[in-house]
């Protein structure tokens, strides 16, 4: 099978937000929904959520967690695994799995090594059947990190660039 690794870029959030905080970030009028940037000095990441969106913690493993914020027309969510690794091909089957959205859906939209806190990652989209997801995996120095937005495909379309820009505001730290 392809690797879907190399038709995709999605970025893994590590750990449940245990003592997170989420601050204010300037959001533009055309970009259709406020943000704020939720940071987690505990499990070393941040990334632009929508404003107003409360965060859903759920544990499913030790130290293996899920995040996520819905608001309005979009959903964010984050699945960390601390402490370990994993390869290209375990993240993409993992992604596969989460978001219900067949490996011959994803396309590539970008990828990095050793930028954002990151050791690697990439990103990828998908869109069948009017809904849209654009995720961003990767591993980082506390661990392999999964992100997921979801919108449907015609408020995607109004606001782009805004929806492209949350995988580039993921960050490790």
């Amino acid at each position: 099978m392809r690797s879907m690794l190399s038709k995709m870029t999605i970025a893994v959030v590590v750990g449940v937000g245990l003592g997170v905080a989420a601050a204010p970030l300037c959001a533009s009028a055309a970009s259709g929904v406020k943000w704020v940037k939720y940071d987690s000095p505990e499990y070393g990441f941040s990334m632009l959520v929508p404003a107003g969106a409360k965060v859903q913690e759920q544990r499913l493993a030790p130290k293996r967690g899920m995040l996520i914020w819905e608001h309005g027309p979009v959903s964010v969510m984050a699945m960390p695994r601390l402490n370990y690794k994993a390869t290209p091909e375990e993240l993409e089957k993992h992604a596969v799995s989460v978001t219900g959205m067949a490996e011959k859906d994803w396309k590539a939209i970008g990828k990095g090594r050793h930028e954002r806190g990151w050791v690697w990652w990439k990103a990828a989209m998908a869109s069948p059947g009017g809904i849209r997801q654009i995720i961003e995996y990767g591993v980082g120095a506390k661990g392999t990190y999964l992100m997921v937005l979801t919108i449907n495909d015609k408020y995607f379309h109004r606001h782009r660039a805004a929806y492209r820009r949350w995988y580039r505001s993921i960050r490790l730290h």
